[in-house]
């Protein structure tokens, strides 16, 4: 399906609009294995057009690839310190991330999985924290065959009438988002646009772009 033929399909108020946010690199910048919540720095516009995003009825649902819990250089509760920082940080905004999805995983230290981007398990899930339905857990998924999770994946979708977009800073997002039959978003000042997804600048641009399309 084309972007042009969701826009058309998808341009009411009724219909439930979830951005799948990539976080390092996308929403703060990217230090390399961060577990110190303070060294959060929120890149420039974000805080802003995430506010006006979800003024217009934007749902937010952040999903992280974290193979430093993989590679033993951090654990799973400093990254929930971090995921609290920006909590409170979007709280001054009154902005809310309705979930918040991560995967602990490296195919070099803990093998294959099938929430890791490019594969689809993380957006799964948070879907399903949007429905309030059960999510698996990061080692259920690990052990989860990725075609069996893209197809749950395929059927909600088609249960659900809803407008979904995966924007990121790198390929392996924007291939998550593609596999999942999503609208997909680079935010990148380096690459070009492809047929398969569109590339901005910055993520100031991005919603600009979204504003702009989707109307207010």
């Amino acid at each position: 399906m084309t972007l042009a033929s969701i826009i058309e399909l998808f341009s009411g108020d009724e219909v439930q609009k979830i951005l799948f946010l990539d976080r390092d690199g996308t929403l703060i910048e990217n230090t390399g294995y961060l577990h110190q919540p303070d060294d959060v720095r929120w890149k420039p516009g974000v805080l802003s057009t995430l506010k006006v995003l979800q003024i217009l009825g934007w749902e937010f649902v952040v999903m992280t690839n974290q193979s430093g819990i993989a590679r033993g250089k951090y654990q799973v509760k400093h990254m929930n310190q971090v995921h609290d920082k920006m909590r409170n940080d979007l709280l001054k905004f009154d902005i809310e991330v309705n979930s918040w999805q991560y995967c602990p995983h490296h195919p070099d230290f803990t093998g294959p999985c099938s929430c890791r981007k490019p594969e689809v398990g993380m957006i799964l899930n948070g879907l399903k924290c949007m429905l309030s339905q059960p999510a698996q857990s990061p080692s259920k998924l690990k052990d989860s065959k990725p075609e069996d999770v893209e197809q749950e994946l395929r059927v909600i979708l088609r249960q659900n009438e809803m407008l979904c977009a995966v924007v990121g800073d790198h390929l392996s997002d924007v291939e998550a988002g593609i596999r999942a039959q999503m609208s997909s978003f680079l935010i990148s000042e380096s690459k070009s646009p492809q047929d398969r997804y569109r590339a901005f600048a910055t993520f100031g641009e991005l919603g600009q772009f979204l504003i702009k399309t989707y109307g207010e």
